[in-house]
């Protein structure tokens, strides 16, 4: 029975899902290939071979054949190292790029999810490297994950073992690569597929694997030396956030604990409202600076969440890691066992102290979040009491204006009681337009007719009528308005 009958059903629909991102010029790109041969006495020894498409196919029928040596060695009871050899496919010789421009926007590193050679040859390549099945769902998932496979086939003398790993970027971290990996232990050789890193990323493998040829014929070596990358991408992410953290409490100054030796703030500090010269405010520069901080504060505790996901799924890989060790450890193989056994070791040692540091992290993570949460609410308040500032100076001077306009109010009312005098005596007069004095006298001085007294009889209770009637209307309202606002 296929064990991987469960993977084989998506196996289809993922290839279909990859993007074949291939040379538009004559002169095509090359992939580039490690491998590690095991002499005699065990010694290995590393060549780099960089292939073009057309010359993949031939190295392929040649070198990834493997020889039955394993099983005869198996048979003769022997004990060495001389017939293995692993494989490492790197990917993309990255220092060589003829594609499309759109197709890398500014990276330096191709597509998780973009193969540099046609289907058929990817299709090939899994085959003679006898990958997983789930290798195409690996390459175009973003879920990061390490899974071990068992792949049997009709000879138990054929067993095989097989690993995917995926690390996802999602943008934060700078490392999104997928490695697939297959192991026959009667043999002793190692076939592994590596996609999704950039040059800086690709020189570190390729110069940790020649480092440690000798233990290259562990299936488990190269993720170990990508977990370590991991760890080493978290740590300076976190690092870089730590110091923008400081930084944005040194722009703010809203602190109460500040960093040891911590770096220079990099603008000026916040200042009070009183402190602030009126041709700043005019020229905004102390909402930019707000600006700058809150989008600071707010970066980070964004990062260190995304951060703190990616430190907690790698422990999970971690952890994968080192029970497959122990799984490989046991399996039944008479080709160098204790060597086997002895690299096991050697890996755990290795995953332990990047299971420590990545621990180490996650509760430095966690301290930069709340620390930046605690900054948050302190520029926040320290808005919120520069805006009451701003509101009480403000309602000082809508009291000042009221004051004044209530000032005006009382000279127009003044002035409005005055033309109630005069207007009664004014309207009389007019009334009165016929001649009520006569002048007419011998004495030639005016004489008073009776008509006007009868003017004055008039005139007065009607202005004293007049104002009685705008003083009763005036109590009325303010009586009106005053019940209302008990009311309310």
């Amino acid at each position: 029975m296929d064990s991987q009958i469960l993977f084989r059903s998506q196996q289809e629909e993922s290839l279909q899902s990859i993007n074949y991102i291939l040379p538009t010029s004559r002169q095509p790109s090359s992939v580039e290939v490690l491998e590690v041969r095991f002499q005699d006495g065990g010694k290995p020894t590393c060549q780099t071979v960089d292939l073009v498409e057309d010359g993949l196919p031939g190295w392929l029928s040649t070198t990834t054949h493997e020889s039955p040596a394993g099983l005869h060695n198996r048979t003769q009871g022997l004990n060495n190292r001389s017939q293995r050899n692993s494989i490492f496919f790197l990917g993309p010789s990255l220092g060589h790029f003829r594609y499309e421009s759109e197709k890398f926007p500014g990276f330096d590193s191709y597509p998780s999810d973009g193969l540099p050679i046609s289907p058929e040859l990817y299709e090939k390549l899994a085959k003679s490297f006898h990958l997983p099945a789930a290798t195409a769902w690996s390459l175009t998932s973003d879920c990061a994950h390490f899974q071990k496979y068992n792949m049997d086939s009709n000879s138990s003398d054929e067993k095989r073992l097989g690993f995917t790993m995926r690390l996802c970027s999602r943008g934060i971290v700078e490392i999104d690569v997928c490695a697939s990996i297959s192991y026959r232990p009667s043999a002793g050789t190692v076939r592994c597929f590596l996609q999704g890193c950039n040059s800086e990323q690709q020189r570190r493998v390729r110069d940790s694997l020649r480092q440690w040829a000798a233990l290259t014929d562990h299936p488990l070596l190269l993720p170990t030396i990508l977990v370590e990358m991991k760890v080493d991408r978290i740590n300076d992410e976190e690092i870089a956030l730590w110091n923008l953290l400081v930084r944005v409490e040194g722009q703010s100054k809203q602190t109460g604990a500040p960093a040891v030796n911590g770096p220079a703030p990099y603008s000026e500090h916040l200042k009070n409202t009183d402190e602030l010269e009126e041709e700043q405010l005019q020229q905004g520069r102390v909402d930019s600076e707000f600006q700058e901080v809150t989008l600071g504060v707010v970066g980070v505790i964004q990062r260190t969440t995304s951060l703190g996901s990616h430190a907690k799924a790698l422990l999970l890989t971690i952890e994968g890691i080192q029970k497959s060790i122990r799984f490989v450890s046991n399996v039944p193989s008479t080709l160098e066992a204790d060597h086997i056994k002895k690299v096991g070791e050697m890996l755990s040692e290795k995953l332990e102290l990047l299971e420590h540091r990545t621990k180490v992290m996650i509760g430095d993570i966690e301290f930069i979040e709340k620390r930046a949460q605690a900054q948050q609410s302190a520029v926040y308040n320290f808005l919120a009491q520069r805006d009451a500032r701003l509101q009480r100076d403000l309602a000082g001077i809508s009291g000042q204006i009221s004051q004044a306009a209530k000032r005006d109010s009382s000279a127009m009312k003044g002035i409005a009681i005055l033309t109630m005098v005069f207007l009664p005596g004014t309207y009389i007069a007019t009334f009165f337009t016929m001649p009520i004095l006569d002048f007419t006298a011998h004495s030639r001085v005016p004489s008073a007719d009776r008509a006007f007294w009868l003017y004055w009889s008039i005139t007065v209770p009607l202005t004293v009528m007049v104002l009685i009637a705008y003083l009763s209307y005036v109590f009325y309202v303010n009586r009106k308005y005053k019940t209302r606002y008990r009311s309310e």
